[in-house]
């Protein structure tokens, strides 16, 4: 994998003004989303499957293609609008990823909370308002006022809020993007080498696993400041606005500032991913092809086919080993060109 990643770096090198033009048009869409998500609540939904990730698709099979395809914007677009296949998007697993983050953010959110109230210099303050809240016959609107106008009056408890929710949001943040390059790499493989969809992966696994373990030391051992620089980025974030006492603004600021981290280890971590594929491209043809057979070997054996139907089967067959066999080609050209 150290060879893999020496590999990559040439690449960068010798692409390096169109790799830095790809990386500066991302960034610029990704802050956008940023401060249109604050401005307009929840417009991420629209814009992150439609804008941003079909970007980062066309980044990557723009990368592989470089060596034999010339970087236009016809080009690049025309790779955008493959980046809007719902198949493609799917390898990504961007629901689930989601999910997960919010998921996160609520935990983290709560213990952060909890870590606060528990703190010793805060008991005079949980106190007050649990004393406030025994009023006999109150409502739950009336204590709903009693609360906010507790928090709002009490500077402690407004910086808890801030400070919870500042932990809690990078959190989610964080493993949002982590899953979704983690996933990057799988969903390069599927689309590239024509792999099955399933939702175990089990071809891409079961290939990846003989590399998994190289393939994250070679590039942390590398790119570990990188990855830092994306946690500290945003703290800095956090404390930029509370400092500048501009905290309405600490989700646009430390999560603008992450997304310069992000930016600046994505080169490396592509071009990497791009020659894992390349070098694990014949095991994962190889397997797709023999679990394909497998799979039409037995609809052959077990279905009631005609003639017509058999002949197609086969045909289609044929198609896919020519395919793999053009893949594998092209794969080695690009390979040489590079060298």
């Amino acid at each position: 994998m150290q060879d893999v990643y020496l590999e990559a770096k040439r690449k960068k090198k010798k692409y390096y003004a169109i790799i830095l033009a790809m990386l500066f048009g991302f960034l610029m869409l990704t802050l956008l989303t940023v401060l249109l998500d604050y401005l307009l609540p929840f417009s991420t939904i629209i814009l992150f499957p439609f804008f941003i990730l079909p970007y980062f698709i066309a980044m990557q099979m723009m990368l592989i293609q470089i060596d034999v395809q010339e970087f236009n914007n016809k080009t690049f677009y025309r790779l955008f609008r493959i980046g809007l296949s719902p198949l493609i998007k799917m390898s990504f697993g961007t629901l689930i990823n989601v999910l997960l983050a919010i998921l996160i953010y609520y935990l983290v959110n709560q213990v952060s909370i909890i870590v606060f109230v528990l703190l010793p210099q805060n008991s005079g303050l949980i106190t007050q308002l649990i004393e406030s809240m025994e009023i006999e016959g109150i409502t739950f609107k009336e204590m709903y006022d009693i609360f906010y106008g507790f928090i709002q009056n009490s500077e402690s408890w407004k910086q808890m809020i801030f400070i919870s929710t500042s932990i809690a949001y990078g959190a989610g943040f964080m493993f949002f993007i982590y899953r979704m390059l983690h996933n990057s790499l799988y969903a390069l493989c599927k689309t590239s080498a024509s792999l099955p969809s399933g939702r175990n992966k089990p071809v891409f696994k079961e290939v990846f696993k003989k590399y998994s373990r190289y393939y994250y030391k070679t590039y942390y051992k590398h790119e570990w400041y990188k990855v830092a620089l994306v946690p500290i980025f945003y703290a800095g974030g956090v404390l930029l606005a509370y400092y500048l006492n501009l905290q309405v603004l600490t989700l646009v600021i430390a999560p603008s500032l992450a997304l310069v981290a992000v930016t600046l280890l994505l080169p490396n971590l592509l071009l990497y991913q791009e020659k894992t594929y390349v070098m694990m491209f014949h095991e994962l043809s190889k397997k797709n092809y023999t679990n394909m057979q497998k799979v039409y070997t037995d609809l052959k054996g077990q279905a009631n086919l005609n003639k017509e139907q058999e002949k197609a089967l086969d045909e289609f067959m044929k198609q896919l080993e020519n395919a793999t066999k053009e893949k594998r080609e092209e794969n080695k050209e690009n390979k040489n060109s590079d060298e």
